[in-house]
């Protein structure tokens, strides 16, 4: 229930404390105050631009993300054959110690094997001389 008199609704808009009515410098009514209104506006576009900016780190870091799942997956992919590389290097490794220790052990019987046969050849070779030594003493009686 407003009063018909002007100065009485000024007076009332004043004492309910209603934001002031004024025109702006487009000639629009504004309830707010022109200077609150740009701020706002300001305010918004500013809020939009951190939106903006944020879904495009958002991306970014997304994008970031997957690159490292891919490096990470690449990488353990690579580990799991470094190690299967390593084990199958340590395995020929002993693999060959084991076949170099044969092979020096067959050396080593070899050699013993030789060891006699010389020691034997050496026996049956004074044996054939003494033989023959005996035979030439038969033969010619002295």
């Amino acid at each position: 229930v407003l009063p018909k008199d002007n100065n009485n609704i000024i007076s009332y808009l004043q004492i309910m404390d209603f934001p002031d009515v004024s025109f702006d410098d487009e000639c629009c009514l504004r309830v707010f105050d022109q200077e609150k209104c740009k701020r706002s506006s300001s305010l918004a576009s500013d809020c939009k631009l951190l939106v903006s900016k944020l879904r495009d780190f958002q991306e970014i870091t997304s994008t970031l993300m997957a690159n490292i799942n891919t490096i990470a997956e690449d990488t353990e992919c690579k580990k799991l054959r470094t190690i299967g590389l390593r084990m199958k290097l340590d395995n020929m490794q002993r693999d060959t110690q084991r076949a170099t220790s044969i092979l020096q052990s067959r050396i080593e019987e070899k050699e013993q094997e030789l060891d006699r046969y010389q020691t034997q050849l050496e026996s049956l070779l004074r044996a054939d001389a003494y033989q023959r030594n005996e035979i030439i003493k038969l033969k010619y009686g002295n």
